[in-house]
């Protein structure tokens, strides 16, 4: 647990910079790590996940600019989900590609938030590594290192997933056109349709069914709470002030309404929620019938 916490702070602090640069104009995904108010390359002792940023009072050690708490929170989210994946899945190849599908959550929950965008590049990291696992379960068998459950059907198993992820983007997305038409706008992006469908890939089209109406009732909390509660976007300058000035006008879609707001995070902890207790929500609900 010691080791995965502290893989988890590492992580986080990789995220937190990878979902930064995916939504600057020509920013590369290479270079080292620099303060975005001075541009002063960061040494090692500012690059300690939470202790540095702890340890500098949230300033930058060369121009004394505020750091967002932002930095702070997502490390502790990614090793706090790391752990909670370990507990359920224990130390397997199957915790392994959890952990992949975490960190890229994190990071399209930051950029959706930015600048409503999903990188594909993002999804397409969750893909390989739940293609890596898939392949490894069916040349090792289940069990061991590989699986937590010894007992599954390999075959099966990569049988429903790809099912799952054609089945479950393609009835979002008659939903969506649908509900497009309806509303007269768009209802959902693009990023949004082929999150769901990367989550399905994972979690299997029954559950799968569990993890949108989650995401549904968090995203109505969500929605609630931007209408009404504060008056503001979720991106508020205080958690993300690091963001580019065109960030906010980028999306996945080339027609955003203008009363939209990120659905990305509403997804991204619904998948985990689904991941962590999504099979036995759907054996409780079977042994009710």
């Amino acid at each position: 647990y010691a080791l995965t916490f502290v893989i988890g702070l590492c992580v986080g602090s990789f995220v937190n910079c990878m979902a930064l640069r995916l939504i600057q104009e020509g920013a590369t995904l290479t270079g080292r790590s620099h303060c975005p108010s001075c541009g002063h390359e960061l040494g090692l002792l500012d690059l300690i996940p939470v202790l540095s940023w702890l340890f500098l009072r949230g300033r930058c050690r060369y121009c004394c600019a505020h750091i967002s708490v932002r930095y702070l929170l997502v490390e502790l989210a990614c090793a706090a989900g790391f752990c909670s994946i370990l507990t359920v899945y224990d130390i397997t190849l199957e915790a392994a590609q959890l952990m992949v599908l975490f960190a890229v959550l994190v990071c399209v929950t930051l950029t959706d938030i930015d600048a409503m965008v999903i990188p594909n590049g993002a999804l397409l990291v969750a893909v390989l590594a739940r293609a890596g696992y898939l392949v490894a379960l069916v040349a090792l068998g289940p069990g061991g290192m590989v699986c937590a459950n010894a007992n599954v059907d390999p075959v099966g198993i990569v049988t429903n997933s790809l099912i799952s992820a054609v089945a479950v983007g393609a009835a979002m997305l008659v939903i969506v056109l649908v509900m497009d038409r309806v509303l007269g706008r768009p209802s959902m992006g693009g990023g949004d349709l082929k999150l769901f469908a990367v989550a399905a890939l994972y979690v299997g089209w029954q559950v799968s069914l569990f993890l949108i109406i989650v995401a549904c009732l968090i995203g109505l909390v969500m929605g609630l709470i931007v209408t009404y509660g504060t008056g503001k976007d979720i991106d508020d300058e205080q958690f993300c002030p690091d963001r580019p000035a065109s960030a906010a006008a980028k999306s996945d879609d080339d027609d955003v309404p203008e009363r939209s707001f990120s659905f990305g995070p509403a997804i991204a902890v619904a998948t985990w929620i689904a991941l962590l207790a999504g099979q036995s929500f759907l054996q409780f609900y079977l042994s009710l019938m």
